[in-house]
């Protein structure tokens, strides 16, 4: 008759088994959505993408630290394949990251997220507040809600659960560059309400997420696949210029950063990109190693992706 511990180890396996499936399949989405992407971008995508990096760059400095880190980590990873240069230059290139950890697709999740979260703030504000006056300008969402801990708690989480992606990029479940999305929300709950009106607007102005690759609306809400705009696999953009502008930025070289195609790479294991496997990843690698069937039907290559997308959900034991 086995033991405790032995029935208790045995569940465990059994609870990783079945989070290992589920993940898979979530994984396979982030893939086929991040390639369906990159295939419907043309040219024109590309300039509005631009845009809307530059738009990123501009609400920096606005009272929302987080913020401003996670647009850092955006702009950099992008300039490891840009070297600051044009997106057009550098097409060839970032279309050779496949998979969920392409620099171009996590940006313009990330921004879809804050699109779809931001315009949602004035009506979570007229909801729990009411009408925003001049002379509350200086003062935060948190100071206007006053001694009332329990609203604030209900703003908060009525701000985290705006700030999602939708559309396409809602095949994402994390959101790019942000550590911790619950942090993300407090910032915002403490900054000025006049430093907030002003990202809001910043974020609504300007092309927005949904209208690059908008073939991908089709996808989205499940019409079938869409039309590619002629930027096969290493081709560039119409009119944009060849694979000689694409090369690697500062302290780069050409063959870092990419994955042989129909490969899915394992998420933030770029040299310098991301924190190393957490112990909880080591170990679910080291009982499924143990354990083979706990992985049964799963591609290898997606193994380190589904174990690191268990671990952001914290998920793992």
């Amino acid at each position: 008759m086995a033991t405790l511990k032995q029935q208790y180890d045995a569940r465990k396996l059994q609870r990783l088994q079945e989070r290992v499936s589920k993940a898979d399949q979530q994984v396979l989405t982030e893939t086929r959505a991040a390639r369906l992407i990159l295939e419907a971008m043309d040219e024109e995508d590309l300039n509005k993408a631009t845009q809307i990096i530059d738009k990123l760059r501009g609400m920096k400095g606005k009272g929302v630290g987080t913020l401003d880190t996670a647009i850092d980590k955006a702009v950099s990873e992008l300039n490891k394949y840009t070297g600051g240069g044009p997106l057009t230059k550098a097409w060839a290139k970032l279309k050779s990251k496949v998979g969920i950890d392409n620099p171009l697709v996590k940006v313009m999740t990330f921004a879809n997220a804050l699109e779809t979260g931001l315009k949602q703030i004035p009506q979570i504000l007229k909801n729990n507040i009411g009408e925003i006056k001049p002379d509350m300008a200086d003062k935060s969402i948190a100071d206007a809600l006053g001694e009332d801990e329990e609203k604030k708690k209900i703003v908060t989480q009525n701000i985290l659960k705006a700030l999602s992606p939708k559309g396409i990029f809602g095949a994402f479940k994390k959101v790019p560059y942000v550590d911790n999305m619950q942090v993300l929300a407090q910032d915002i709950m403490t900054a000025p309400l006049k430093d907030i009106n002003t990202v809001v607007k910043q974020s609504a102005g300007g092309p927005q997420t949904d209208q690059v690759a908008p073939d991908m609306k089709d996808v989205a809400a499940g019409k079938g696949g869409a039309e590619t705009k002629g930027t096969a696999q290493g081709v560039p953009a119409k009119g944009a210029e060849p694979s000689v502008g694409a090369q690697p930025g500062k302290g780069t070289t050409g063959a870092q950063g990419t994955t042989p195609a129909g490969e899915t790479p394992p998420r933030g294991t770029d040299k310098g990109n991301g924190p190393p496997p957490t112990n909880k990843v080591e170990k679910a690698a080291s009982a499924i190693k143990n354990n083979p069937d706990i992985a049964k039907g799963v591609d290898p290559l997606r193994l380190k992706a589904i174990l690191d997308y268990l671990d952001d959900q914290d998920l793992l034991a």
